[in-house]
């Protein structure tokens, strides 16, 4: 028994690694701006899904290697996931379009959670009476709204790999950038706040209200104070070891998370907020080896979450062959995940045009590729999967299933479908700005470099001026939290710009005293 366990381990890691070299390909391709339509969540679903084609029909006793349960999801996988966006999050974007931003991710997400939740429910009730079966499609208004809320989020990844490799129109780019980020933590709660609706039954509306405000409030003030707690900390110790560093700022994201599942607050919106301020204000503490150290070490481990997740979703369609189906319903999704966007992006972009400079206000043309382009993915997938103990225990509500069954195929067809079509209608839309293209060619030798110049290059082809609100932001960023959390704030700017310089002259040292060590 032992042995077939250390055999589908050596597989399961084999998988892993075939798919990271198939992502490696596929940026290679992007870069020549061939197969935009393929990215790493499709190589990752289709491979997971010859894996569980291969598991079905063959070896059964591999599946129990790939199930996992809700815990697994919800306190492994998504953490690391939303961990390393809010840390790596470039903050620039939002200063230049922070009310639009917030508009789309605060009230967009929890207006286009509410719309996809009557959309389903609607038809819901349509198929019900024109099949005649009762179980088909979602059965109650709130299991809607849960629904409506699991399948609402925007995922970045999927996005904005292809925005970047088509050099998307700035502020498109920067909208849906900052509105992918935000989203996340909005829709942990509705998602929460609804999950506990449909398992507890009838329940008070205020406190119903009331769980949702502390679920997004007392999960940001959660996350602040523990950021800034680890920015401190950073400042007044000094640690030997890189690796020290890193160890201590992401064990402090953990105990982010579990204090705040500890509080009955979001564990998932806790953590981004703390890892926003911990990029914002513990990276400067680092030092230059531990700032190269923790931003790779967080995306080498939100790549292999983001892989599993991909690859346990294709895994999942065969083992999920006996639960309930409803094509008809599953179609009507698929659609409805664009006109939620799309009659909610719009009215809002309205809202937002009103306050908005006049050389640079949001098109239709605008809205319609942010509602178009809106792809989900690993995040809306993980939530899904977290439903499977629901539908396997006692206490499941009834349409646990359906929802399930539906999101197995509305990602990989959001993926696939919209994201192939992303491209040709930017071009269609004349959304495409080839000299940011070129510029980000120019500079795929130092990965770094690319990072940061690519964004530069997006905020100098759009020239949006700072609001009032975010100049004010900027100024209470500059002159008291720097100078009380960062330990030297005067040369930070110029921190991040030579941090390659700096970083490989602190590797040159380890190399080098490593070398005197064993007298090379």
């Amino acid at each position: 028994m032992q042995q077939l366990d250390s055999l589908a381990v050596v597989i399961l890691c084999s998988v892993l690694i075939f798919i990271i070299v198939i992502a490696n390909f596929i940026e290679t391709l992007h870069s020549e701006r061939r197969y935009l339509w393929l990215s790493d969540g499709t190589v990752a679903m289709i491979v997971g899904a010859l894996l569980g084609l291969v598991c079905h029909f063959s070896w059964t006793g591999f599946d129990k290697f790939t199930q996992f349960s809700s815990n697994v999801y919800l306190m492994i996988l998504l953490p690391a996931i939303v961990f390393e966006s809010g840390y790596t999050m470039k903050k620039r974007h939002f200063l230049r379009n922070l009310g639009t931003i917030l508009l789309f991710a605060l009230l967009g997400t929890i207006l286009s959670a509410l719309l996809m939740g009557l959309l389903c429910y609607g038809a819901s009730l349509l198929l019900m009476k024109v099949t005649g079966d009762p179980t088909y499609g979602i059965q109650t208004l709130s299991e809607s709204f849960l629904f409506g809320a699991l399948i609402s989020p925007v995922d970045p990844v999927a996005t904005l790999t292809i925005f970047k490799a088509v050099g998307a129109d700035p502020l498109l780019y920067n909208l849906m950038f900052g509105e992918s980020m935000l989203n996340d933590p909005v829709a942990i709660a509705v998602f929460k706040t609804f999950h506990e609706i449909v398992l507890q039954g009838d329940v008070d509306i205020g406190i119903s209200i009331a769980k949702f405000l502390w679920l997004l409030g007392g999960s940001a003030l959660i996350g602040l104070g523990l950021g800034l707690l680890s920015a401190l900390m950073l400042k007044h110790l000094h640690f030997h070891h890189a690796t020290m560093e890193v160890t201590v700022l992401y064990m402090l994201a953990m105990i982010c998370y579990f204090a705040a599942e500890a509080c009955h607050a979001s564990g998932i919106a806790a953590i981004f907020f703390c890892a926003s301020i911990m990029g914002h204000l513990s990276w400067y503490n680092l030092s230059p080896l531990g700032q190269l150290l923790s931003k790779n070490v967080f995306r080498i481990t939100k790549t292999v979450c983001e892989v599993v997740v991909f690859a346990s979703l294709g895994t999942l369609v065969f083992q999920c062959l006996d639960m309930n189906w409803a094509p008809a319903f599953t179609i009507l999704v698929m659609a409805f995940c664009f006109l939620s966007r799309f009659f909610v992006i719009v009215p809002l972009s309205a809202m937002a045009n009103c306050v908005r400079d006049s050389n640079h206000k949001i098109t239709f043309s605008h809205q319609f590729a942010a509602s178009f382009t809106g792809l989900r993915g690993a995040f809306s997938m993980a939530l899904a999967l977290s439903l499977m103990d629901d539908y396997n225990s006692t206490h499941s509500f009834k349409s646990a299933s359906v929802i399930v069954t539906s999101t197995l195929v509305a990602i990989p067809f959001s993926v696939i479908v919209f994201g192939g079509f992303t491209a040709p209608l930017l071009r269609a839309l004349n959304l495409c700005g080839e000299a940011a293209m070129k510029k980000r060619l120019s500079l795929q030798d130092n990965q770094v470099a690319l990072l940061d110049l690519a964004d530069d290059a997006h905020l100098k082809m759009g020239t949006v001026q700072y609001s009032g609100f975010a100049q004010k932001l900027k100024s209470f960023d500059k002159d008291f939290l720097r100078g009380i959390f960062v330990r030297d704030p005067k040369p930070q700017r110029l921190q991040r710009r030579y941090t390659n310089e700096v970083t490989q002259a602190a590797i040159d040292d380890e190399i080098r005293e490593l070398a005197e060590r064993n007298d090379l």
